[in-house]
């Protein structure tokens, strides 16, 4: 008599192994391309530590800044941590452990538990994910919050009049949304689906009217400072809504998209890591594609392609907004899995063992299109010399006990910062003590200064990073 495969203990535990070994990659991950990979600072992290900073509940004026609530986060971080690489990437950190956590929720909901699995897997181990997750900016505000707002959403629609206080949840996350550039136009895309498609106007309307408008006013509340900004800062505006002083080159910009998302012998020197998916996932995804199309009266696939085909003007406006692709294109992706799966088990209807053999080739698939992301991503952003020079590691190297610290114009306002959460380092751009450190961007010939040490990175071209001088004495 032969073993009954679904009645072995490991066999119905699989999916929450599968569950266990994504969360502990991915918070591994995170944590090691947080502290190792890239290691240093970006441009958009020096610049994100810098606004975070200057926000203070005694200037109003200071709280007109986009990505108000990551900012102060990071404000938050600073002063229980000081200024430092950690500090500076912590808030990302949390917020992109949030986010995984969410996204596996999320598929756990919209499609079979195979499907969760394996979509999670690719999704939270692409080279964006981890790159945008560990940068100490506002960048993976863009994942978080549809994340979020999808799924407290497909909460609400399925729990209907019960647990109000997930209908407070889902207005309080679009209240905050509004904040991110952009973020208000994937609301009104998510907002047009939901009108429009049969199936969602139905649930809206079996939702209490009295709850929603309440659940809404509390939202708004958030949002006074966000219409403060409206009105006195065309900065804000300007950011909030993705308005440029002049259009942008197209060509250029189609040209840039097409790295991003179809780069796959591009230098990973370009920011975030391109492409999005390596090319195993994009086929998945142009066939997931396909399946919506198919499929397109159903509410799942029209919310799905409303919200994509919204976003293309978007990021050929601003390359730079693509990160708000990536849960779009991870639905696509598991509507591409769910299709092969389906397809698979189509032809073997009946026969439990071509099934469990289908697991080999479905196992082998979902290696190879892990891998190679995540070596492309660790060796990439550790060896490649272009990518690595994107990098300052300074804030490391500053040398331990550094009382006085001179530094060039360019770079005072960010070692400003950690003079503020740091009483023990003054700083300034001309020597004001008898010995001090100076950044390699402020060396000249300081006269009647000596050089006592030079600190280097192996990871610059002109590996000397800091000098130490000391006055000379007759």
């Amino acid at each position: 008599m032969g073993i009954k495969i679904s009645s072995l203990y490991l066999y119905r535990l699989r999916y929450w192994i599968g569950y266990g070994l994504i969360g502990v990659t991915s918070v591994a991950l995170l944590i090691f391309a947080g502290l190792y990979i890239p290691g240093g600072l970006s441009e958009s992290e020096i610049q994100s530590t810098i606004v975070s900073s200057s926000l203070s509940t005694s200037d109003i004026s200071s709280l007109t800044v986009s990505n108000l609530p990551y900012h102060t986060l990071q404000n938050l971080s600073f002063k229980a941590l000081g200024v430092t690489n950690l500090s500076i990437k912590l808030p990302s950190l949390i917020i992109s452990l949030a986010t995984a956590l969410g996204l596996v929720l999320l598929l756990r909901l919209w499609y079979k538990r195979n499907v969760a699995v394996i979509g999670a897997a690719i999704a939270l181990t692409t080279g964006q994910f981890l790159y945008i997750g560990q940068s100490g900016d506002p960048n993976i505000m863009n994942i978080f919050w549809p994340v979020v707002i999808l799924l407290l959403g497909t909460l609400v629609a399925r729990l209907h009049s019960k647990l109000f206080v997930w209908k407070i949840l889902l207005f309080t996350a679009i209240a905050w949304s509004l904040y991110t550039p952009f973020g208000i136009y994937a609301i009104i895309a998510l907002s047009i689906a939901s009108l429009l498609h049969p199936h969602l106007r139905y649930i809206f309307k079996k939702l209490s009217k009295k709850n929603l408008l309440l659940a809404a006013l509390i939202g708004v509340l958030f949002l006074v400072p966000f219409f403060y900004a409206i009105i006195i800062s065309s900065d804000f505006r300007a950011d909030i809504l993705g308005i440029q002083s002049s259009l942008p080159d197209f060509a250029k910009n189609l040209s840039i998209l097409s790295d991003q998302y179809l780069g796959f012998n591009s230098s990973s020197s370009i920011l975030p890591m391109v492409p999005v998916f390596g090319l195993g996932s994009v086929l998945i995804i142009l066939f997931g594609f396909y399946r919506l199309i198919k499929n397109r009266a159903s509410s799942q696939s029209y919310l799905i392609l409303l919200w994509t085909i919204s976003l293309i003007p978007i990021i050929i406006f601003n390359t730079d907004s693509i990160s708000m692709t990536f849960l779009p294109l991870v639905l696509i992706l598991c509507s591409g899995i769910d299709g092969i799966i389906r397809y698979w088990y189509n032809l073997f209807p009946r026969n439990p063992y071509a099934r469990i053999t289908g697991l080999i080739p479905l196992s082998i698939l979902v290696i190879a299109l892990v891998m190679p992301g995540l070596e492309r991503y660790i060796d990439g952003y550790r060896y490649d010399p272009q990518a690595v020079s994107n990098f300052s590691y300074d804030l490391k190297l500053l040398p331990k006990n550094t009382k006085n610290l001179v530094v060039s114009d360019g770079e005072f306002a960010f070692y400003n910062v950690v003079q503020k959460y740091n009483s023990n380092i003054s700083v300034s751009t001309k020597p004001i003590s008898d010995s001090f450190v100076s950044t390699a961007k402020a060396k000249e010939d300081f006269k009647n200064y000596k050089i006592e040490s030079i600190t280097t990175s192996r990871s610059a071209n002109d590996g000397a990073r800091f000098y130490t001088y000391k006055k000379i004495t007759k």
